[in-house]
């Protein structure tokens, strides 16, 4: 396959590529890190992306969701110092007002 095969030059080309409308590859470059290049010219730039690291980008969105944490990652120490932390200062405002007359 030569270079010019692999080189994907427009957003039209780039969003059939990956059969999808052109707004959504656009927002995929803002918001999701789709790997695309841009050539600067004198008041704007043109596109292109290479057919490799968009294959690249998909697969590793294919990866499937974040495992869950394990019971040792839900009792992290700062967590435990919260609630220490809150429930002491609960006790301490309950004493007072039970104290006040």
């Amino acid at each position: 396959m030569t270079v010019n095969a692999e080189k994907l030059e427009s957003w039209k080309q780039i969003a059939g590529y990956l059969d999808r409308d052109i707004k959504t590859v656009q927002r995929w470059e803002h918001q999701e890190g789709l790997p695309i290049h841009r050539l600067l010219h004198t008041g704007h730039a043109s596109v292109f992306a290479w057919r490799t690291e968009l294959d690249a980008w998909m697969q590793s969105r294919q990866q499937g969701p974040e495992p869950l944490r394990s019971n040792s990652q839900l009792f992290t120490t700062d967590r435990i110092l919260f609630v220490v932390v809150t429930s002491a200062l609960a006790i301490a405002l309950a004493v007072h007002i039970l104290q006040s007359p």
